[in-house]
Formats: C-alpha cells, structure tokens, sequence
C-alpha cells in the first residue's frame, strides 16, 4: 500500500521526485512517499485502497504552479475541483467544472476537494496542499462508483487549482493536473520456483498474462513467512529474487503477487514453499571426498599441482559415474 506524506513548497525532500522536479507554468503535480517495497514516487494514481480510503493515511499531496490570464498574481485564494470532464481543449488557462452536469453528454461530475480556501500570496504562484483520495474520486465520479468492482475501466480525473484574486469570485489562473483512478486488479505469476539455499531461498515465477477486464501486472509483491509469521515483504520489477538471513532447517511459504502500475494486488498470489539448507560447493566436496587441505587458487609449491591433477581425478571420476 502506498502512503502519501505532506510536501512543503521550497522545502527539500530528497526522497520525493516531485520535490526535485517542481511543477511547471500552470502545471499540478503529485508527490507520495516511499515506503517499504515502493516502486514509484511520482504518485499518478488512485488504487483501490486508496479509492475506499481503507490505507493508514489516504492523503495525496498536491503542488502547483498557477498560470494567470494576465498581469501578475495578487493577495487570493486557491481553490481546488476535480471533475471527469478535461475541460475547453484550447483555454489558457484551462478551468475545471465546479459541480455536477447530469445533462452533458457524456455525464459531469465535479465538484470541490480540501479546503474551501487556500491562502495565495502576492507574486508567488506556487502552493500545496494534503487531499484525501477519496474525496477525489467521489467529486469525479458517479455516486454509485464501486471501488471494489475490478471489472471498471480506468478513469482520467481532471484536477484543477483555481486561482481567485482578493475578495473576488471567478478565477483568473489555474493549474492543471490528471489523475488515474484504476480498480483493475493483474494476474498472478502462473507459475513460482523456490530453489533453496544457504540461509536463503531463491525465486524465480512466470510473467502474467492479463485477460479480460485485468490489469497488466507491471511489479510483484513477494511475502516469505514462516507459521504465520512474515520474515520478508518487498516490491520488485524482475522476476527472480534471491530472499536471504532465514534460518536452515525452518520451512517458509512464499506468496508473489501481481501488482498493476496502480499497485493493486493479484485477487490471489502464486504460492509456494521451501526449507534454506547447507549448500555444498565444490571445495567442501573435495575435501570431503579426497581431505584436501587446498582453499581455492593454485599454489606455487609442490601442493598446488598435486590438488590440481586431484581434482582432475576427482571431476574424471564424476563424469564416470553420471
């Protein structure tokens, strides 16, 4: 689950790629932190836990950079409008719907989010501001909009800053941004290999094939534990991780998830199970085998070709015998 944190204007966050890259003229972007196992920082989306509002802190941040119709900005307000509708192509600057219009073609639905005003100060036209997901997506959206129906498509929510001088009413810049709201869930791996090794155990699953209504799995969840206990939990692009620091001769259940570019979850992961062990190499088995006191490389004196022609003896005999 992806938890997004407050961004201060002007303010460094070098964890946070919407800090180092500040939005431009008339421009929305989304900042989200990362947390355990995240793969993204810039945040373009609304999950499905973000949708219900069910992760610890549903908030996404909000940066803008208002672009005026003319002359520089004064004392104001901002205030902030989602809506499913892109608005008039060709405006500039672009203002979103403020409310709802049962009788476009297609249906509206807008309506405002946060605050009912944020301070604008003269002559600085950046801002920011902590919005819940879920107010986003029910000012975009139709009232019985399912967050957990995994068969709706993707919708493009239109987010919107207006800026409104002094004491007055109608906006006179904005800033523009769009939103993902994705509830489409990805395939699981069809397939999951646990090979074991030293205190570790090492994975490798097949690539999904999305059908249907599903998501493409873009990433993988991969959770290890051990009666019912997790040890291990972390997102990855590849399909193949090596888990380590488990324990020989304890038994761990491996689980890897599908994760969508939104990071929803498989409906069910790819499982499997494994046991770390010793691993023997090939100078443990040459010393069991002929008690060579040899560590590896070759040796300049008497000894050193003596375990090479051994070991050519040892490998002749394995050939033998497969």
């Amino acid at each position: 689950m992806r938890r997004a944190l407050l961004l201060v204007v002007l303010v460094a966050a070098p964890a946070l790629a919407t800090a180092q890259t500040p939005p431009g003229e008339g421009e929305v972007k989304y900042g989200s932190d990362q947390g355990p196992g995240e793969l993204v920082i810039d945040d373009a989306f609304i999950n499905i836990d973000e949708c219900n509002g069910s992760v610890t802190a549903p908030l996404l941040e909000l940066l803008w950079n208002t672009k005026l119709a003319s002359g520089s900005q004064e004392s104001g307000n901002f205030k902030i409008y989602v809506a499913n509708d892109a608005g008039a192509p060709t405006a500039d600057p672009k203002y979103c719907k403020t409310e709802d219009d049962p009788n476009a073609s297609p249906k509206i639905y807008a309506g405002q989010v946060g605050s009912d005003t944020y301070t604008a100060n003269a002559n600085q036209d950046t801002g920011s501001a902590e919005v819940s997901t879920r107010s986003i997506m029910l000012a975009g959206t139709e009232d019985a909009f399912d967050c957990n129906d995994a068969s709706l498509q993707d919708r493009t929510l239109t987010v919107c800053v207006h800026y409104i001088p002094g004491s007055g009413s109608s906006p006179t810049g904005s800033a523009v941004g769009t939103l993902t709201l994705s509830v489409r869930r990805p395939p699981a791996p069809p397939w999951l290999t646990v090979g074991e090794g030293e205190d570790a155990l090492n994975l490798s699953w097949g690539e999904p094939t999305a059908t249907g209504t599903q998501a493409r799995a873009t990433s993988y969840r991969v959770v290890v534990s051990s009666g019912g206990t997790e040890f291990f939990r972390d997102d990855v692009t590849a399909r193949e991780l090596r888990v380590g620091g488990l324990s020989n001769g304890t038994p761990y259940d491996v689980a890897v998830y599908g994760l969508s570019a939104a990071m929803n979850e498989s409906t069910d992961p790819m499982t499997g199970s494994g046991t770390p062990g010793p691993v023997l190499d090939f100078w443990e088995y040459y010393s069991q085998q002929l008690g060579g006191k040899e560590e590896g490389g070759c040796g300049t004196g008497g000894a050193g070709p003596l375990a090479l022609l051994a070991i050519s003896a040892l490998l002749a005999g394995l050939r033998r015998r497969a």
